[in-house]
């Protein structure tokens, strides 16, 4: 193989798409467990210990999921076509 190769160029093509599929994959995996968290700190017969550990946690699993979508806004970029930026408030 060698670089201007369509065979090399395809496996380029579906390293990267790969790539962003494990990225989307981690994100989802992070809000999901995100809404869990924030569930179970709802519950009105959570005691007090356990909120503040959730609560650690919600803190955690945000920084989780703010460098999971810096990942995902860059590989999307260089998806054909560029797939949209996501953001996270």
């Amino acid at each position: 193989w060698t670089i201007t190769s369509a065979q090399y160029q395809d496996v380029l093509k579906y390293m990267d798409q790969r790539e962003f599929q494990l990225a989307i994959d981690k994100l989802e995996g992070l809000v999901v467990q995100h809404l869990f968290e924030l569930t179970k700190a709802n519950v009105s017969e959570t005691g007090y210990k356990l909120r503040v550990q959730i609560a650690k946690a919600i803190k955690t699993r945000s920084k989780a999921i703010q460098w999971a979508l810096i990942t995902y806004n860059d590989l999307a970029v260089k998806m054909i076509p560029p797939h949209p930026k996501l953001h996270y408030s």
